[in-house]
């Protein structure tokens, strides 16, 4: 699968990126203070990719490019958040812009509004939602949640362990009657 705006490309992952991307997502001093520090090695993503090719109907990755130079620049997945309550169904989406010098550009904001839409437009559900661990005050959230239309559900306290303190996380949603047509959000290559 292949998405792209006029400014970024979601494509899905080549064998041969897991390397460049694992290059950037186990280096501690580049990961954002909200991305896990629980690295995996290029040996355990090979081995998933060999699987699935990181790609079926619970969960999926995919490269954001930016297109202005070509370069992978982050990452956008979405999963089934695990659940006591077999009755949830929706995905969650998350996302991690690896190169510094891009990230506040809103990169991540058009991914994630991209891959929500490509999700109610696939798969037979009514809720996509999204978490993060800014502080609610932080300007980026108003941002993301003004371009992609994701709403504020509210904070699960103290529920993930982060650099060696649990920290707070913020759910937010959209549903299937918010989301933007993906023919209003693509272009051809």
């Amino acid at each position: 699968m292949k998405l792209s705006t006029k400014r970024i490309k979601l494509n899905q992952l080549e064998i041969e990126d897991i390397d460049y991307i694992h290059s950037y997502t186990s280096d501690y001093n580049n990961l954002t203070p909200f991305f896990s520090t629980r690295i995996r090695s290029k040996v355990y993503w090979k081995e998933r990719y060999k699987k699935d090719g990181l790609w079926n109907d619970d969960k999926g990755m995919m490269k954001i490019i930016d297109r202005e130079d070509n370069q992978i620049i982050g990452l956008v997945w979405y999963f089934k958040p695990p659940s006591q309550h077999s009755q949830m169904d929706c995905y969650e989406i998350a996302f991690n812009i690896f190169i510094k010098e891009k990230r506040s550009f809103g990169f991540a904001s058009e991914a994630l509004k991209l891959l929500s839409s490509y999700i109610f437009e696939t798969y037979n559900i009514e809720r996509v939602q999204s978490t993060t661990m800014l502080d609610m005050d932080d300007a980026s959230i108003e941002r993301i949640t003004n371009s992609t239309g994701y709403q504020f559900e509210g904070t699960m306290r103290k529920i993930s362990f982060q650099r060696g303190k649990f920290v707070d996380v913020h759910l937010f949603s959209l549903l299937r009657e918010e989301h933007t047509p993906l023919s209003e959000l693509t272009m051809g290559k």
